[in-house]
């Protein structure tokens, strides 16, 4: 096993580090998209999301549609992953919906606005 190793080192540790930069540019991404996604529902719903609780602008994300197509555009990069996740997906709406679903996103929207 460890003459397998030292003769495709090289291979074995490219792909290591394709895979680490996969993920970390996927989750750079996830961010990229929540910030934009969240500074676009404070400034169209800002005075409806102050004072509020996270069920009732849950109940409130509920009655209205999320741009998911319009923050997809924000970064070019083909890949997203929640930052808990190990598993790259393709950037698309089906994606980011299941990742950021309407509590998730209603965290963010509750949370104060130096969250990064």
């Amino acid at each position: 096993m460890l003459d397998f190793y030292r003769e495709y080192s090289f291979w074995i540790n490219a792909a290591i580090l394709l895979y680490a930069l996969l993920i970390m540019f996927s989750r750079r991404t996830y961010r990229v998209i929540v910030n934009s996604l969240v500074s676009q529902m404070r400034n169209l719903y800002g005075n409806r999301l102050s004072g509020k609780d996270p069920e009732q602008v849950t109940a409130m994300l509920k009655k209205i549609d999320i741009p998911y197509a319009e923050v997809l555009k924000v970064t070019s990069f083909p890949f997203i992953t929640s930052p808990l996740s190990i598993l790259p997906h393709l950037k698309s709406e089906k994606a980011l919906e299941k990742m950021m679903s309407r509590d998730v996103l209603a965290s963010y929207l509750v949370a104060p606005q130096s969250r990064k």
